[in-house]
């Protein structure tokens, strides 16, 4: 189930860089969906999303990128994130802030020395998705008992509860076309650059989800400290 909700995250994300790629490809201009939307629906709504990415969808997305981090890292360490620390601030919000601030600094420092941190920050990201698999093999038991078939309508919302941090984690396909104008020959390399990350997202996830669901053993690991959104929030 989870290796399959992996895969149609995937195609979905593979969909939606290609139909980016052929608007990119229509109008090579910088922008991305900025340019789209004016092309589309005119001055005013493109304004209009102009200054909600600005003022509200980019810092909420940091916002909370940064706090998950900071939430997963104190916990590799064993320190609980909720207490406050600095005011109404917990300590997984200081690390958040901290966090956000120092990418700032790194962003102003140039763009070459970002590209070099980029480069070793996704480099280290895949070594821990290798490692991920690596062990799922080495812990995944030789028989397998029969798991019982879960009843549809928990299936049913645990996938459409997985497909919400899955197409979050696919998320990015879309802001090549920011940049598009600044591309050299971008009918041939926007296709590909849209297209690459997802198919090789898809790859690198979906193996250590595989790996890691087949081992009985992960089911000894403590539970996460959270419970899953539901709907209508109360």
């Amino acid at each position: 189930m989870f290796v399959l909700a992996w895969v149609a995250g995937g195609v979905v994300a593979l969909a939606g860089a290609l139909t980016v790629a052929e608007l990119a490809i229509l109008y090579p201009r910088s922008g991305g969906i900025y340019v789209y939307l004016r092309e589309a629906f005119g001055k005013l709504p493109a304004f209009l999303f102009g200054w909600a990415e600005l003022l509200i969808l980019r810092p909420a997305a940091y916002g909370a990128i940064a706090v998950t981090s900071a939430e997963y890292l104190l916990r590799t360490f064993g320190v609980d994130g909720a207490p406050p620390v600095l005011g109404p601030l917990s300590r997984a919000q200081v690390v958040a802030v901290a966090m956000i601030a120092t990418v700032a600094a790194i962003n102003r420092r140039g763009v070459e020395f970002g590209a070099i941190v980029q480069n070793v920050s996704t480099a280290l990201k895949v070594a821990a998705l290798l490692g991920l698999v690596a062990l799922g093999l080495l812990l995944a038991p030789e028989t397998t008992a029969p798991v019982p078939a879960a009843a549809a309508p928990a299936a049913d919302g645990a996938f459409v509860l997985a497909m919400v941090a899955i197409l979050w984690a696919y998320d990015g396909w879309c802001d090549v076309g920011f940049v598009s104008g600044e591309v050299r020959d971008p009918q041939r390399a926007l296709p590909g650059c849209s297209s690459s990350g997802p198919l090789r997202s898809s790859r690198s996830t979906s193996r250590p989800t595989s790996c890691t669901c087949g081992s009985s053993r992960w089911s000894r690991w403590p539970a996460p400290r959270w419970s899953p959104p539901t709907w209508p929030p109360p």
